[in-house]
């Protein structure tokens, strides 16, 4: 995994929406797996900023859902889907067809993921943008003994129900959908965000370079096309 430190979050914002930029002019159709939450927000703004003033054609990229919360409302502001619809599919006027993602109300969770399963089978992932959770999961791979390979359905940490983006939400949700270790590692680039002081800690045990299913960040050292962006504030305990 290529390490790159930016000066600050906004450093950091610019250096990732190149990497997607890149990704979309090599691949006009590109399949874009993307992570919510407050670090990417920024990011996703100098993207489309950048598209429309290069006018590079970007109509039939695709956007992916990397993972949802159980048992909110499907229009919830809380859910990847109105996240990305907000921050991405309508900046980049993306039409409602080129977005998949997860069914927050789904009927059969199992059904679901076997759904994604079959899209992820047609469909690979050309760039995965993740975030580096504060125990150190990736997506909703919780750290455990063991980590599910593919889609699946997940017991969510509490660190995890205590996400920025469940902020205001009536009733937590206990459980997601997410995409597995396997699903991620089988993406073509992957890029992992870390950003501010309150991941430091987290940012110094991956630079430790320990592969454990209990740290499942760890395992991105693993990816041959993987490149975490930092800002300085994450890497200050890394020495």
């Amino acid at each position: 995994m290529n390490i790159l430190i930016a000066d600050d979050h906004e450093a950091l914002s610019q250096l990732a929406a190149d990497l997607i930029l890149a990704t979309i002019v090599a691949k006009p159709a590109a399949q874009l797996c993307l992570v919510g939450g407050e670090t990417p927000i920024r990011t996703y703004a100098v993207l489309a900023d950048r598209l429309r003033a290069a006018h590079i054609s970007h109509h039939a990229v695709r956007i992916l859902g990397l993972n949802e919360w159980c048992n909110l409302p499907h229009d919830d502001p809380a859910t990847m889907s109105s996240y990305l619809a907000k921050h991405v599919c309508t900046p980049l006027q993306l039409p409602p067809q080129q977005f998949t993602g997860f069914n927050s109300e789904a009927a059969d969770w199992d059904a679901e993921c076997s759904k994604m399963r079959a899209h992820l089978e047609r469909q690979p992932i050309d760039l995965c943008l993740l975030g580096l959770g504060l125990n150190g999961h990736l997506a909703l791979n919780e750290p455990g003994d063991s980590l599910a390979p593919s889609v699946h359905l997940a017991e969510l940490a509490e660190s995890t129900q205590h996400h920025s983006m469940l902020e205001g939400v009536e009733s937590t949700p206990e459980y997601g959908l997410t995409l597995g270790m396997a699903d991620l590692m089988h993406a073509r680039q992957v890029v992992l965000l870390v950003s501010g002081e309150r991941k430091a800690e987290q940012m110094r045990r991956l630079m430790m370079r320990d592969i454990s299913t209990n740290f499942p960040a760890s395992l991105l050292w693993l990816h041959p096309g993987a490149i975490c962006l930092c800002d300085r504030a994450a890497h200050s305990l890394c020495g």
